[in-house]
């Protein structure tokens, strides 16, 4: 299965957003994934809140964190260096690995395919 490989400190979360998850997150946001990631093509950012809830549903294939343990690990991801247009490109890494669209290659993290 594919996944996105996030770093985080010395840490390495596997990212993906399976079918559940996409529907719980779906849910969470009150709008579709796709609908908060298009905002960045007609010039305006997502809000952080919805990026959140976007990664929080792509941590939870793999991992068991609380919406609470996520924005510590924003906060640790901003005090690595990482900034909010970092976080709006692994975002559009994890919805390729998760079929919204075809995948490329960019340079930010690493695609698995187990």
């Amino acid at each position: 299965m594919k996944y996105h490989l996030f770093t985080v400190g010395e840490k390495e979360y596997k990212l993906r957003l399976s079918a559940q998850g996409i529907i719980d997150t779906e849910k969470r946001l009150g709008k579709s994934i796709i609908d908060v990631m298009v905002q960045t093509e007609k010039g305006k950012l997502p809000e952080l809140h919805e990026l959140l809830i976007i990664l929080y549903g792509s941590l939870q294939k793999y991992h068991s964190v609380k919406m609470n343990e996520v924005c510590d690990l924003y906060d640790e991801y901003v005090d690595d260096g990482g900034d909010l247009m970092g976080l709006i490109e692994t975002i559009t890494e994890v919805l390729k690995v998760s079929g919204f669209f075809r995948e490329t290659k960019t340079g930010m993290g690493e695609i698995v395919n187990e």
